[in-house]
């Protein structure tokens, strides 16, 4: 109606908050993919904790949208590892990029 109360930030805003969610979506699209190739793969995962950062050594063994699941052979634990504390990912052996 009247153009001056019309504020466009918040359509911006929107806009904005639409395409970083797509360029994340890529992204965790892109990691997923490339553990889901490399199952079996030996691994190191250096992740950031709240009051600590750590590396946890394993064998990919399942991919979740948001987790890694990985075993340790030498004492049979299992860890489940969210996304959102993984640092970066060292690989132990070569990689399956396709």
């Amino acid at each position: 109606m009247n153009g001056s109360f019309y504020d466009s930030s918040f359509q911006d805003k929107l806009l904005n908050d639409n395409l970083n969610n797509q360029k994340n979506n890529v992204n965790d699209f892109f990691l997923v993919n490339l553990l889901l190739n490399n199952i079996g793969k030996k691994i190191n995962i250096h992740i950031v904790l709240p009051t600590e950062e750590r590396v946890v050594s394993g064998i990919i063994e399942e991919i979740g949208n948001d987790y890694l699941a990985t075993s340790n052979p030498s004492d049979s634990e299992w860890q489940l590892i969210m996304f959102a504390y993984i640092s970066y990912i060292t690989f132990l052996e070569p990689i399956n990029l396709l």
